[in-house]
């Protein structure tokens, strides 16, 4: 067998075993997002705090850490098909795009959202305006990587067609 060939497959196995021993860890990582949650809510309700302030507060949270439950779910799936089929087969393609989508889709709204509180703290003078700077920054370095991950995704669907044809040529 050709070397470099071997090598290739050494490190496949290498990937799905570390992809194996991931996943408990994802599980863990999500149950401590839902219990910070509940934690946090159960602080918040219990403080002498407006009632508008604690919903936009919970609502915020509950937003949040149903992202990071979704993308861990999306890393998931990506080990899940790292294990099965290896690192570069469709489903992991479509598993790396599926989490930039993700990842671009919650920028965005990250970025409208900032842009329009920049917009109200500076028609109302206000000095919070420069708290919002870095999370614009943020969101547009989350925009990035959003786009590099569909590009990477992109590049894997094509490597395989690539190999595909050249399977079938003599």
């Amino acid at each position: 067998m050709n070397p470099a060939k071997e090598n290739l497959i050494n490190q496949s196995e290498r990937i799905q075993a570390i992809s194996r021993k991931l996943l408990p860890i994802c599980w863990i990582v999500i149950a401590c997002i839902v219990a910070g949650v509940i934690i946090a809510g159960i602080q918040l309700s219990s403080e002498d705090s407006t009632r508008l302030l604690f919903e936009a507060l919970i609502g915020s949270m509950v937003f949040s850490s149903l992202y990071w439950i979704v993308l861990i779910l999306l890393i998931m799936r990506f080990l899940k098909s790292c294990d099965h089929d290896g690192i570069f087969s469709v489903s992991s393609s479509k598993s790396i795009r599926w989490i930039g989508w993700l990842i671009l889709i919650e920028a965005i709204f990250k970025l409208v959202v900032h842009c329009g509180a920049v917009a109200y703290f500076y028609a109302a003078s206000s000095p919070y305006i420069s708290t919002l700077i870095s999370s614009i920054t943020s969101s547009i370095t989350k925009i990035i990587l959003g786009v590099f991950l569909l590009v990477v995704a992109r590049i894997i669907t094509v490597g395989i067609d690539l190999e595909k044809d050249a399977e079938l040529t003599i």
